[in-house]
């Protein structure tokens, strides 16, 4: 597949395929499909109302109707896989978790520092099944290798691993992103109170002296003989 370069490059997911609905339509679709695997990119098929694209658009085929064809099924919330996929939830424990339909990743160790590494511990949870290893995210070598042994271990596709793993990579930066917001904020806090700090008595209960006013007019002294007007 000539392609395949340029769509790992450009970090696509998921693909679609439309082909012909002829005899040779189901081979070329699981070629294309174990092709588009072994990149880790996961795939599907749509079948369209037609012989081929040709008749589709032939028959009044529209760009609308194609969209709607491959457009995520919809849960009864309103609400896409894709659109569920995006976020992470933190549990009590420390750990992210992460759900992608039936398949919930447990994520421990995430830091907003060294951004040349995303090095996690990672946990799969599928129904009672679970596999557990520590990799770096962004060493396709570790992905590759966490899907396969997954993929045996919890009865999951390893094109679907693949591309879950991609996904979290997204999700997990924007996390991390969050957490060097965070900790930017407080220290600029902590800069601001320590600024404040300065400018209040550092010896609370002691009274402060005082000379010359400003505008260079004495002290005056009322009542006792320490009480002292600045």
């Amino acid at each position: 597949m000539r392609s395949s370069a340029h769509l790992q490059e450009s970090r696509i997911r998921r693909v679609v395929l439309m082909l012909d609905a002829d005899d040779a339509g189901p081979r070329s679709r699981l070629k294309f499909a174990e092709k588009l695997s072994a990149i880790g990119i996961e795939s599907r098929t749509v079948d369209l109302p037609a012989k081929d694209a040709s008749e589709f658009v032939v028959n009044g085929g529209t760009l609308e109707a194609v969209q709607r064809l491959i457009e995520p099924q919809r849960r009864g919330d309103g609400e896409t896989a894709e659109t569920r996929a995006a976020g992470s939830v933190p549990l009590p424990d420390g750990t992210l978790q992460i759900v992608l339909d039936n398949r919930e990743y447990r994520v421990r160790g995430l830091t907003g520092v060294g951004l040349e590494k995303l090095k996690i511990n990672l946990r799969l949870n599928v129904g009672n099944l679970f596999h557990l290893d520590t990799l770096d995210l962004y060493q396709a070598r570790a992905r590759a290798n966490f899907a396969q042994i997954a993929a045996k271990h919890c009865r999951v596709n390893e094109s679907v691993i693949n591309a879950d793993l991609l996904s979290l990579i997204e999700t997990l930066e924007a996390e991390r992103l969050s957490m060097r917001k965070t900790s930017t904020n407080e220290a600029e806090s902590t800069a601001a109170m320590t600024e404040a700090e300065k400018g209040g008595d550092s010896f609370p209960g002691k009274t402060k002296s005082c000379g010359a006013n400003s505008g260079g007019l004495p002290a005056v002294r009322s009542g006792g003989r320490n009480a002292r007007r600045c």
